[in-house]
């Protein structure tokens, strides 16, 4: 049994999990994450990111993951227009926040809102769980990331049918986030602020690095590339009972929105996205315009998946190639974040691709 905690707020949703472990053993590792703070491998202090010995920090750490937050709320009221925004980095200001838009959300609320939270923690769990009724193993999906299992890795997610997951409200999108890094050094840092992610993540070093084109002219190693598995798990709330509910009681009340929660992964801080840079996906300006350029998306270095999310997913303008494509012309507000979050991925594979390319051309040209 896990040391006793005492947490503020309710611990329904922990409650609820722990309840159906027995029938539904794939959640045991999401109930042992929140009673852990993170995952429970880690309580273990030999674990790659494992807690310290020492009690006192080790539970000190404890509380500090469990109550680690960093949520944007997204409100969108019409494709055409930016979301209104509120971000919060403590789980109290998360939980006040969302209770006042469910209880009130004015004469005219917004038509989608969506939860996008950077990591998870037992708080952000707790929180985002009881309040919309969310399916555990949308939480539990998003715990770890594993090619392959030791025979006695307890953690292991059993498969799970194509034709079941096609009835699930949620699905998940994974991809690889390379990084060039300095020197060894420098990849050894960014290995452990990996492991410093509540999610189970890792930083693996690609060791086809080149003797002749990776180093320096005095011959030392030049370059150090290393990609992280990432996921992105998205769920939309069915709306459909609730919404028909509100209208057989009150006909004249305001449809709530629907909600949706994306939950990403951190970014290491250390290293540099390959060649540096993404590509900017607003309108270029004409000759005209050019003395009125509004700023451009957060520099790559220095901005995270999370925050390059929040920026993309606010510019309706980026993403806005007519209604050609929309059989009724009328565009609904959940596109922009979906196109936003489709760019941002398929411009990783893209940098994959051409880093494979890269590879296969250097042991061409060294044959």
């Amino acid at each position: 049994a896990w040391p006793e905690l005492t947490a503020d707020g309710s611990n329904d949703y922990a409650t609820y999990v722990k309840t159906l472990v027995p029938g539904w053993p794939h959640l045991e590792l999401l109930a042992d994450f929140m009673d852990a703070g993170t995952a429970p491998m880690r309580w273990n202090p030999e674990y790659p990111g494992g807690y310290p010995e020492d009690p006192i920090e080790k539970q000190k750490q404890r509380l500090e993951r469990m109550a680690r937050t960093n949520v944007t709320i997204l409100d969108y009221s019409d494709a055409g227009q930016p979301p209104v925004r509120w971000r919060y980095t403590s789980p109290n200001g998360l939980r006040e926040r969302i209770e006042k838009l469910k209880s009130d959300d004015g004469s005219k609320p917004p038509k989608f809102r969506l939860i996008v939270s950077e990591d998870l923690s037992r708080e952000v769990i707790e929180i985002l769980g009881s309040q919309y009724d969310v399916d555990p193993s949308f939480f539990r999906e998003h715990l770890t990331d594993n090619i392959w299992y030791n025979l006695k890795d307890w953690w292991r997610d059993p498969p799970n049918l194509d034709i079941v997951s096609r009835g699930q409200n949620w699905f998940q999108m994974r991809f690889s986030r390379p990084r060039w890094f300095n020197d060894p050094e420098a990849f050894k840092a960014a290995s452990a602020e990996v492991e410093k992610f509540n999610v189970i993540r890792q930083l693996q070093g690609d060791f086809s690095n080149s003797g002749l084109w990776d180093k320096h002219a005095n011959g030392e190693k030049d370059t150090n590339i290393g990609h992280v598995r990432t996921r992105a798990t998205f769920w939309i709330q069915n709306s459909t009972a609730s919404a028909a509910t509100e209208t057989q009681h009150d006909p004249a009340r305001p449809t709530k929105p629907v909600v949706a929660i994306l939950l990403l992964d951190p970014t290491m801080r250390g290293g540099h996205p390959l060649w540096r840079l993404y590509r900017n996906w607003n309108r270029v300006p004409s000759l005209s315009e050019v003395s009125t350029i509004p700023p451009g998306p957060p520099a790559v270095n220095t901005s995270s998946f999370y925050e390059y999310f929040i920026y993309w997913a606010s510019r309706p303008g980026a993403f806005d190639f007519g209604t050609a494509h929309s059989g009724h012309g009328d565009l609904s507000p959940i596109c922009l974040p979906l196109q936003a979050l489709l760019h941002i991925i398929c411009n990783e594979w893209l940098t994959i691709v051409d880093y494979i390319k890269t590879r296969l051309n250097q042991v061409d040209w060294e044959i």
